[in-house]
């Protein structure tokens, strides 16, 4: 899992996975980056999606979770196409 978006809030809010710097560095200058809700808040970030942080910047963060949580995995899966 390199994202969790939880149903039924409002604004919506994701969760996504950085290393600890780059977490910290974004919820200094994001008051809307949190530390991740019900995750380890050393490795996850709350994102609130209310337009307070550019889309660039989400995009940017949704890469780097996808990243790392890939890296973690077995060299047999990082390889495997996605679904096997």
């Amino acid at each position: 899992m390199f994202a969790a978006c939880p149903r039924g809030t409002s604004p919506n809010r994701i969760n996504l996975k950085a290393e600890p710097a780059t977490g910290l560095r974004l919820r200094r200058q994001y008051a809307n980056v949190t530390p991740g809700y019900h995750m380890n808040k050393d490795h996850w970030n709350t994102v609130r999606l209310d337009g307070s942080v550019p889309r660039e910047v989400i995009k940017g963060m949704l890469e780097e979770s996808y990243r790392l949580v890939v890296a973690s995995l077995p060299a047999a899966q990082q390889r495997a196409p996605a679904g096997s």
